[in-house]
């Protein structure tokens, strides 16, 4: 076998080996929805906060997106659904992380979230995909009279590299991971942990 016919021959393999991967992929995609148990766990110790006894905070969730009953599409037809409330799950990921650091629940402090975004995609590659989530909410405290202290978008994503099917099991990791990083993110924010001493009138040791 000359040269050419060889250099044509792992050509027509690697072609032959992306469409296998493609066809993989895709066959994650048939017309049924996957359905998906999403949780958040928190991750690490936190600290009690000094003071935070003494601020009352109450958490509600509104959802504002786009698409409701679904989190994600497969890659053309099918759908991915949580068979949890996405918005009771980001509400009580936002209360936990409160409780974790000595606030307590009541009404002195209003922190409501507008979910905007909480979706997965796949993006196809030659030999492998990735799982790609995008999670976005607005997040505002009130004091008990309803006067805003503090308000703020937050965004982020989540990754689950180098998967081989286009498939519900594949989008949970990638949403869990986005939806970790956003709390993560509004807690790590020292305003917003400053507006809820300040909308229950405490002063913030």
């Amino acid at each position: 076998m000359n040269a050419i016919n060889v250099t044509t021959m792992k050509n027509i393999h690697i072609k032959l080996a992306g469409l296998l991967f493609l066809s993989a992929l895709i066959s994650g995609c048939a017309f049924t929805t996957d359905k998906i148990d999403l949780s958040y766990n928190a991750r690490g110790a936190r600290d009690k906060l000094a003071g935070a006894e003494g601020v009352q905070v109450q958490v509600t969730a509104t959802d504002h997106r786009e698409v409701r009953d679904l989190v994600g599409k497969k890659l053309q037809h099918g759908g991915i659904a949580s068979t949890t409330d996405v918005v009771e799950l980001v509400r009580g990921a936002i209360e936990t992380e409160l409780n974790l650091r000595g606030f307590a629940k009541g009404d002195a402090v209003l922190v409501t979230c507008d979910l905007n975004k909480f979706w997965n995609h796949f993006k196809v590659g030659f030999w492998a995909g990735d799982s790609i989530a995008e999670f976005n909410f607005t997040i505002t405290v009130k004091n008990h009279d309803g006067a805003v202290i503090y308000t703020k978008v937050e965004a982020a994503d989540g990754l689950e590299p180098s998967v081989q099917v286009a498939a519900g099991h594949n989008a949970q990791p990638a949403l869990e991971q986005a939806l970790s990083k956003g709390i993560d993110d509004l807690f790590q924010d020292p305003a917003f942990i400053a507006s809820l001493y300040k909308a229950a009138g405490v002063t913030q040791p």
